[in-house]
């Protein structure tokens, strides 16, 4: 049961790069600011971290303290390595976004 609640939450961080990196992406097409666009989509990634982190305490807090602590090391690296992950591609794909007009 443990490891299904852990994918849950693991998959909800990864859903939140997913729709972080389509946020951004369509902010550099609109206003091509860069800055702005990968503090959005870091903030919105983070946000699903919390809310993992948080639904992760409540569930393996009761169980045991070893199974807490470990599942929100794990949490966060999940979360900082896709802030890592969506800015760097965000900053690789920047000419594709930002073309002038025809």
């Amino acid at each position: 049961m443990t490891v299904l609640v852990f994918s849950g939450l693991s998959t909800l961080i990864l859903l939140g790069a997913v729709l972080s990196y389509i946020a951004a992406k369509r902010g550099l097409m609109k206003n091509k600011k860069m800055l702005e666009n990968v503090i959005l989509a870091s903030c919105f990634i983070f946000v699903f971290g919390l809310i993992s982190a948080l639904l992760w305490f409540k569930y393996a807090g009761p169980i045991n303290e070893f199974l807490l602590f470990g599942g929100m090391l794990s949490i966060i690296a999940i979360t900082l390595i896709c802030i890592v992950i969506v800015t760097v591609i965000l900053l690789v794909r920047k000419r594709n976004f930002i073309q002038p007009e025809k």
